[in-house]
């Protein structure tokens, strides 16, 4: 009995979790406020946070810092953007590229930092964190890319993908979140930077 309701409440916060995913990044879509993005993400990264430690996770694991892996995560990116090239090349995604006209402060740190770090918080974090308990690595390594890939847009599907497979395994050899914020990040940095001068 009590391992039933303690199984329902995982269901429940898992339902919540989705429903606020998807409910929020449709919004964001349509309305496109920065404002409501930034709450958003600082939204999902706490209940992320708290749902992920009800799961068992802990809060010093999850953001464990290791000097090694801070170099190891930038050298992963050069890996990230080999692979999607190669993916790009078998499944090149048209007008896929957005161009972005002007950037203030806070768009600049929700691209960069927030959203990232919110993300890795909720896909890497809660997410793999739940698989990992359920399943294998692999299965939860693959469970979660595919359920990061589906929160972004389709045209880019298979590069984001791959992107998410990389710092799912990075998550789970480094054990901690860190690496993969620090890509995720670094990505999107980059990203922003390509996108306005292009």
């Amino acid at each position: 009995m009590r391992r039933n309701l303690k199984m329902s409440k995982a269901v429940i916060r898992f339902l919540i979790f989705v429903t606020m995913l998807w409910i929020g990044s449709t919004l964001a879509y349509y309305f496109s406020s920065m404002w409501f993005i930034t709450t958003w993400y600082a939204s999902i990264f706490v209940v992320s946070l708290y749902f992920a430690l009800k799961t068992g996770e802990k809060l010093s694991d999850l953001f464990r810092l290791n000097g090694k892996w801070i170099l190891k995560s930038i050298l992963f990116l050069p890996l990230i953007y080999a692979l999607m090239a190669v993916v790009s090349f078998i499944f090149p995604s048209i007008g896929a590229t957005t161009q972005i006209q002007k950037v203030d402060i806070t768009t600049a740190i929700v691209i960069t930092f927030l959203g990232p770090i919110s993300e890795e918080m909720a896909f890497r974090g809660y997410t793999q964190g739940i698989a990992r308990r359920k399943l294998n690595v692999n299965s939860a390594i693959l469970i979660t890319a595919l359920f990061f890939s589906f929160f972004h847009p389709f045209e880019v599907f298979p590069q984001i993908f791959v992107m998410s497979m990389v710092l799912s395994v990075v998550r789970e050899i480094s054990g901690s979140l860190v690496p993969p914020m620090i890509i995720h990040c670094l990505n999107n940095t980059v990203a922003l930077v390509v996108s306005f001068l292009i």
